[in-house]
């Protein structure tokens, strides 16, 4: 059973992209407002893995961030998949990169969040490859 997402407050006030991303390193500036990774429809640190299992805590980190997979969007822009940490806690990031500079735009999920996301591509490819035969 998956966690029902937690609905995004359309009345809360916007952070500007530059005041939390750090684009000279590739991630969120420390202090930042971005939010913790936490468990779904929560805020906060997660306390064990999703789903169960055992541990507490925060787990390893890769560092340095390891890029794990790249592809060009466009003749200017390139994005990246890359295992990094965020507070202390493991993260895939997935960033357009532009001149070997990270962006704002991106993905930042918890590891136990992949399958969901491999599950969110997949839904939208099939619906693309549906569309795109209809036409």
């Amino acid at each position: 059973m998956t966690a029902e997402p937690t609905p995004i407050d359309p009345l809360a006030p916007a952070e500007t992209p530059g005041d939390a991303w750090d684009s000279d390193r590739g991630r969120a500036r420390p202090g930042s407002v971005c939010p913790p990774p936490g468990p779904a429809g929560g805020g906060g640190e997660p306390t064990e893995p999703a789903g169960g299992g055992e541990g507490t805590g925060p787990r390893p980190v890769p560092d340095p961030p390891r890029v794990v997979y790249a592809f060009a969007k466009n003749t200017r822009e390139e994005v990246r998949a890359t295992l990094t940490g965020f507070r202390g806690w493991p993260v895939a990031d997935f960033r357009v990169w532009i001149n070997d500079r990270a962006t704002p735009k991106g993905l930042t999920v918890r590891p136990e969040m992949l399958g969901e996301l491999r599950r969110a591509v997949e839904a939208a490819e099939r619906a693309w490859r549906e569309w795109t035969e209809q036409a």
